[in-house]
């Protein structure tokens, strides 16, 4: 009766009666992609947990523009997996900052590591209820407490007013028009992992690496849930345009890119 009222069905491929399906779960729930090659040469090293494509990118499109929170679990534990190898390298440089091998300490230590998301703009935040970003960073950062790891989410960025939308720009558009698009509006951590749902060009990573760093904070990685591909990749090798929707084509090709 109550799905006459209120219907529900997988949003990554439409099945019925389920919030979700376990073939699209498990798309998730596959090994991450590891890290993304970017046209963007200045943004930091970036993993992913898939490719926005799909049963992917219709879970994450639901969760981020159709109200579908309850789909958080699911892209949380996705971006845990893919920052596992991003926390494993930090750990490492930390060591090395540290001057812990070879011998003893030469030098000061890096640091505590933090989780930080990406902002997003208020009028964003409040069509969407929350800051969904944010939500998985905050949700990451227990999973790891929960393990005796901790590593807080420091929320240090904001987005300047206009700074506008990047859909259907290239990677040079995207780049300029993130050039001052962020700013740092709290002190910021020593170092940190940048937390991001979908990354394309990396411009806007590039930026928040950047602002961090005239901070005084050192971003040692990215991690997001899925990567898409560049604006024009899949014109270039297919002749396909984008969805009408103004995103990324779902189709295999596009996503060769990568």
């Amino acid at each position: 009766m109550g799905r006459l009222v209120w219907p529900v069905a997988c949003p990554g491929c439409g099945v019925p009666d389920v919030p979700w399906c376990a073939p699209c779960r498990a798309v998730l729930a596959a090994p991450p992609l590891g890290l993304v090659e970017l046209p963007v040469a200045t943004a930091p090293p970036v993993r992913a947990a898939a490719r926005y494509d799909g049963a992917a990118r219709g879970l994450l499109l639901a969760w981020k523009e159709r109200g579908r929170h309850d789909l958080s679990p699911l892209l949380a534990d996705a971006l845990r997996r893919a920052g596992a190898a991003a926390l494993d390298a930090a750990a490492d440089a930390g060591v090395m900052d540290a001057g812990l091998v070879d011998g003893g300490p030469t030098g000061a230590a890096g640091g505590p590591l933090a989780l930080v998301p990406a902002p997003s703009t208020r009028a964003a935040v409040r069509a969407r209820g929350d800051d969904l970003v944010a939500d998985l960073a905050r949700r990451w950062s227990t999973s790891l407490a929960r393990g005796g790891r901790e590593v807080p989410v420091r929320r240090v960025l904001a987005m300047r007013r206009g700074a506008g939308d990047q859909v259907g720009r290239t990677a040079a558009q995207r780049t300029a028009a993130r050039r001052g698009a962020l700013v740092v509006r709290a002190a910021p951590p020593r170092r940190c992992l940048l937390v991001d749902d979908v990354v394309t060009t990396g411009s806007t990573l590039a930026e928040a690496a950047r602002v961090l760093a005239l901070a005084g904070c050192r971003v040692e990685g990215a991690v997001v849930v899925l990567a898409a591909p560049p604006p024009g990749a899949g014109r270039r090798r297919s002749g396909r345009t984008g969805s009408r929707d103004g995103r990324p084509d779902g189709g295999d090709r596009r996503h060769d890119a990568l």
